[in-house]
């Protein structure tokens, strides 16, 4: 306990003295150069992870946006992703809904998008999470599937990525994401910082010998 006390000290300390200091996320460099290996994706194309370069192909959509980005999205970590929608958010509209729960876990990048300006805000259910997965560029053209935005997606889980541009399944979808955005929560990033410390304390074994 007197250790878990330390850690809360600690991390409240810490967190607070970042207030304010927004930074580019660190860019995964091997990924980086991938991407720029990978076309831009079109109707109909496909991806299956672990296998196939889902997060490179994701990347380059992303980065293909020049008026709107709308993501609905579980769980995000994949630090490419974040510096490409660090870097969007200053040119475009992008709005992103997120879990509440994933955005605490001391894993998420989510605070680091809040720190840069990024428009996050917390999906609003009835007593579930918000799961899904799927993102809108420039209203035209959508990607979804079982993929999230991390690593274990990328490089373990068995994941899969579809994209879409008929018209009739865009329109759907940004219906879908205009109701989602109406009851989503703004996020207050000083207590996120605060939730971070503490869910990361919960996870640390009782007979710690870390000082």
């Amino acid at each position: 306990m007197k250790y878990q006390s330390f850690y809360l000290a600690l991390g409240l300390w810490i967190f607070p003295a970042f207030a304010g200091f927004a930074f580019e996320a660190p860019v995964d460099k091997v990924l980086s150069e991938r991407v720029s290996k990978v076309e831009v994706p079109v109707h109909e194309d496909t991806c299956f992870s672990p296998d196939e370069p889902c997060a490179e192909k994701l990347a380059a959509f992303l980065d293909s946006a020049q008026k709107t980005l709308d993501i609905a999205i579980y769980d995000l970590n994949i630090e490419e992703l974040v510096a490409i929608l660090i870097r969007k958010a200053k040119t475009l509209e992008l709005r992103i809904v997120c879990d509440k729960k994933q955005a605490r876990g001391a894993h998420s990048q989510i605070y680091r998008l809040l720190e840069n300006g990024v428009n996050v805000r917390y999906g609003k259910q009835r007593g579930g999470v918000m799961h899904d997965k799927f993102v809108i560029v420039d209203g035209r053209i959508l990607e979804t599937g079982s993929f999230n935005y991390t690593n274990h997606a990328r490089l373990a889980n068995q994941e899969n990525q579809v994209y879409l541009s008929s018209p009739q399944i865009v329109n759907r979808y940004l219906e879908r994401y205009e109701q989602i955005w109406a009851s989503s929560v703004a996020i207050d990033l000083q207590n996120l910082r605060k939730e971070i410390t503490a869910d990361s304390l919960v996870s640390l074994p009782a007979n710690s010998s870390r000082p």
